[in-house]
């Protein structure tokens, strides 16, 4: 309520906080305009509101119901807000947001916890984390290609580049660490996602295991229970 030691404590205490990857962005998320970590009960359908400023063009909103994914928004712009009305399930779930920049940043809201006493079923809708289908005859880009010769010689020198397969050009991004390139491909046979960043004097890789950002693919349990690379897990 107040910009001073006391009010920020107590907002803290509250749980009125969201997580970032590092982007200055604001957010504003509530539910029947109760703020972030806040906990409702209600008897029947809920208004679900939120406000978004990014840093950058914001490429994906999710918005979460428990396990599942209850909307997703593509709005390509840095300002986004909406307003919707939903009928949560019967007992106790809860409520937050998933944000991407298409810089790469992420946001998370805290949730809102909700206990509906509505006495309906909770409905067939996605895993929050539901892979998502991409094939890599249909996907390319003319600006990441450029950089694919340079990342094949860097693993050629570096790596083992027989443990590589079908690396494809996907999308470059503009982000604050610096611009870089995207590959997906194979590694052992297990799709990994290359993050080439070819700005520096020496340019730098990031390996991610999937095609996807964050949780959209499984990756713990089998068959990622084993490590990528041989003796990972003595590094």
């Amino acid at each position: 309520e107040r910009l001073d030691r006391d009010a920020l404590w107590e907002a803290f205490r509250s749980r009125r906080t969201y997580a970032s990857t590092g982007a200055r962005a604001l957010l504003d998320f509530r539910v029947n305009d109760a703020p972030m970590g806040s906990e409702v009960t209600v008897q029947g359908n809920i208004e679900v509101s939120f406000s978004l400023h990014g840093t950058a063009p914001i490429g994906r909103v999710d918005l979460i119901r428990g396990a599942h994914r209850l909307r997703r928004w593509e709005p390509g712009s840095e300002q986004f807000s909406q307003t919707l009305q939903d009928a949560p399930p019967d007992g106790e779930t809860y409520y937050y947001l998933r944000v991407e920049q298409e810089d790469g940043e992420m946001l998370w809201s805290s949730p809102v916890w909700v206990a509906s006493r509505s006495g309906r079923p909770a409905g067939d809708l996605p895993a929050w984390n539901e892979p998502e289908v991409i094939t890599l005859e249909e996907v390319g880009d003319e600006e990441a290609a450029r950089h694919l010769g340079d990342l094949l010689h860097y693993l050629k020198r570096e790596e083992d580049p027989d443990a590589f397969s079908r690396i494809t050009p996907w999308r470059t991004v503009r982000s604050p660490r610096g611009e870089y390139a995207v590959f997906l491909g194979y590694l052992h046979g297990r799709r990994v996602r290359i993050h080439w960043f070819y700005e520096f004097e020496h340019p730098r890789i990031r390996l991610e295991a999937g095609w996807v950002q964050y949780g959209r693919e499984r990756i713990w349990g089998a068959p990622w229970a084993r490590p990528m690379f041989p003796h990972q897990d003595t590094m």
